[in-house]
């Protein structure tokens, strides 16, 4: 029975100034009293407003039961229920295809530790059933499935071998099991955390494995088909002590993976490591979150590849001491962080509620530590606005001329790099309204300011030498293909090794990260193109990108077109083929500062506007890095290539021999050119792409 309901209204002080408003402003805050401890751990949508589910107790020794309640958009609860008789433990809830819900729970050290509740839309209880025959059986997440049924995923102990492995079960309308899928290694214990339905069909599952028995643990991601059968599995064995424990899919479609790091026996997370996986889980990028001191039991919600972290912080004596609400941006780097105090309410979960408004629920301890109530509070982000805000007043004063400020002066000003001073006035609104911490070191992008009454903000326009001239990340896409589809286009034996020549030679000897690298074995058509938009989407205009090709060319001489030949290609239907022409848009399309195409493939010297030397060999480094670059080196002109490449032979041994720092490509491809005629019936070639925007600059290959 519902006791008692407090409703508080907690004002802030908002002056005229949007310089002196809170980031994080509490609407309002309400609880509700229907045991002795009630605790809340998540929020989902519901017809009349949010469910809120989690355990009840009363402390008669009876133990704790399943707590499920609607409350409106202001609050109100509008019914509440409590499900099962025993000691549970809330695991996780979810909407069902019809009126109601589905609650999952689970109970330490007991067979059929694992239980299912579903209740219909006030409440009451339909049906339960168990999961699990043993007492290492757990279950962590549940999801509807797309036929109305039900997905769930853990760890299931296998008989014999004394480990688990991870764990997906699907289970009909009335919980019954359909099939069972289990995923791992024998004698090596695996878990399956987290769980997100693949709009593309099935299922993708992350949790945790072991690269050896006598090693720590490592993330662990797996893609099924609508049955259950492995598509594919990725063992993160570099990644030691991290435990894969969410996973969405972006807005472009890509698998973010959020994984936990945390030292060897410490229970306190230390970071947050964000991986970024392609359908083929393929790894295309890598971030890095600063985990919080005495960050313990993380909960995540994403809202427009906005991901928030909700934890808890535990003190030096692992006592509770508050909550944090984190945010971070689409590039994974902290907004704001919201530190709320021991007595403050105990956040567990939020959900989006519009105009960038949020309700959080958890609950809040009042008098003994042992009681505790529910709690809501809705709060709205003020975030973006005050950052704006600020960020177009500073750049106004930026764009103003100075007081005894030549005209020179003002003009080299004013072409600075516009992107960093943004960046910079960012990071200087979020720490001026307290949403993050003073970085401890000025940013070596920001000078110091002059002494003086009006502080002045001085940013660099670049640096003086070529030590530190380039900029911009280093990506590569690797493309090779040994294998077709179609009998009638006959397969090759080296592209595939040559790629992974090259690909050594990049991440090893030069500025090329393996999380920006893609290599691409035997792709299909669409397979290319994927990959063509993820780099369109993902390079900005400061990187550098290297496009490799290995595979059937062929040149049309009716129609003058050249095309690429792709995995799925059919000798007879130009449907799968790849045009120069569409490689010539994309490289044009995708927004970086340098590309070099490097294509060993029957008639590449197609894709030249011109196929001769322009002299920029000899013009200062600096100079080829300013100037924006799409150049092309091919392994020959309008004949077919031999399989076994000499070309891509000495590209690769003169990429390692080289001992410049800087190596412009015109250069590179000069050291090895006489070598490639005299061995080989090709002549190699070196220029513009057709109009894709060179404007005499180069790529630059830096060594580490």
């Amino acid at each position: 029975m519902m006791r008692k309901t407090g409703l508080f209204f907690l004002f802030i002080s908002i002056s005229f100034s949007p310089f002196s408003q809170t980031f994080f402003e509490i609407e309002w805050e309400r609880t509700h009293d229907i045991s002795l401890s009630d605790k809340i751990y998540s929020i989902i949508q519901s017809p009349n407003g949010y469910l809120i589910s989690g355990i009840t107790d009363p402390m008669t020794g009876e133990g704790s039961k399943i707590l499920v309640s609607e409350v409106s958009e202001q609050g109100d609860l509008i019914w509440k229920q409590s499900v099962g008789e025993g000691n549970y433990l809330f695991k996780d809830a979810s909407i069902t295809s019809g009126d109601g819900y589905i609650l999952l729970a689970g109970s330490e050290g007991e067979s059929n530790n694992i239980q299912l509740f579903r209740v219909d839309h006030a409440g009451q209880l339909e049906w339960s059933s168990y999961l699990g025959t043993d007492e290492k059986d757990v279950a962590y997440r549940i999801l509807r499935s797309a036929d109305g049924g039900y997905v769930v995923c853990g760890a299931k102990e296998i008989q014999g071998d004394h480990d688990t492995d991870g764990w997906l079960v699907k289970l009909n309308k009335k919980g019954k099991m359909d099939w069972q899928g289990l995923y791992g290694e024998r004698y090596i214990n695996e878990e399956l955390r987290t769980i997100t339905a693949n709009p593309l069909g099935g299922y993708l599952l992350g949790g945790l494995t072991h690269a050896d028995l006598r090693k720590p643990v490592v993330p662990f991601v797996i893609k099924v088909d609508d049955r259950g059968k492995t598509i594919w599995e990725k063992t993160f064995s570099e990644m030691e002590n991290m435990i894969a424990q969410h996973i969405y899919l972006d807005s472009d479609g890509f698998i973010i993976v959020i994984a936990e790091a945390f030292s060897d026996g410490s229970k306190f997370t230390d970071e947050f490591r964000v991986l970024k996986l392609n359908q083929a889980g393929l790894l295309i990028a890598e971030y890095s979150i600063p985990g919080y001191e005495g960050c313990f039991f993380p909960h995540y919600y994403v809202e427009d590849d906005h991901l928030f972290l909700i934890f808890d912080i535990l003190d030096n004596q692992e006592e509770y001491s508050g909550s944090a609400v984190m945010k971070t941006d689409r590039n994974f780097k902290p907004v704001w962080i919201k530190h709320l105090s021991k007595s403050d309410p105990h956040i567990k979960s939020i959900i989006s509620t519009g105009d960038n408004s949020y309700m959080a629920v958890g609950w809040k301890t009042s008098g003994e530590s042992y009681r505790s109530d529910i709690n809501l509070i809705v709060f709205t982000d003020h975030s973006d606005r005050l950052v704006n805000e600020y960020v177009n007043e500073e750049q106004g004063k930026w764009n103003v001329q100075r007081e005894n400020e030549s005209e020179t002066d003002y003009e080299s000003r004013m072409r600075m790099d516009q992107d960093e001073m943004i960046e910079e006035l960012t990071l200087e609104a979020r720490v001026h309204f307290g949403m993050l911490e003073a970085p401890a070191k000025p940013s070596s992008a920001r000078q110091e300011r002059p002494a003086g009454d009006t502080p002045q903000l001085v940013f660099r326009s670049g640096k003086s030498n070529e030590e530190s001239i380039l900029m911009g990340t280093y990506y590569g896409l690797l493309i090779a293909v040994n294998d077709y589809d179609d009998q009638n286009i006959t397969d090759l034996d080296q592209p595939v090794r040559d790629a992974e020549k090259l690909y050594d030679v990049l991440i090893n000897e030069y500025l090329f990260e393996k999380v920006n690298v893609t290599l691409l074995k035997n792709p299909t058509r669409e397979e290319i193109i994927n990959a063509l938009d993820r780099l369109e989407a993902t390079i900005t205009k400061e990187d550098n990108l290297l496009i490799f090709y290995a595979g059937h060319g062929y040149w049309d001489e009716k129609t003058q077109k050249g095309y690429w030949l792709p995995s799925d290609a059919n000798q007879f239907s130009t449907a799968n083929w790849i045009r120069n022409t569409s490689i010539s848009g994309y490289i044009k399309g995708i927004n970086s500062k340098h590309t070099l195409l490097i294509a060993d493939a029957c008639f590449s010297g197609s894709i030249f506007k011109t196929r001769s030397a322009f002299g920029s060999a000899n013009m200062a480094i600096s100079r080829l890095n300013q100037l924006p670059s799409r150049k092309a080196m091919t392994s020959g002109t309008l004949k077919e290539v031999p399989d076994q490449s000499v070309f891509v032979e000495y590209l690769i041994k003169r990429l390692y021999e080289n001992e410049d720092q800087y190596l412009p490509s015109e250069q590179l491809f000069f050291s090895f050119k006489p070598a490639v005629l005299n061995n080989s019936d090709n002549i190699p070639q070196f220029g513009e792409i057709k109009d894709a925007g060179d404007e005499g600059g180069d790529f630059i290959f830096m060594r580490k």
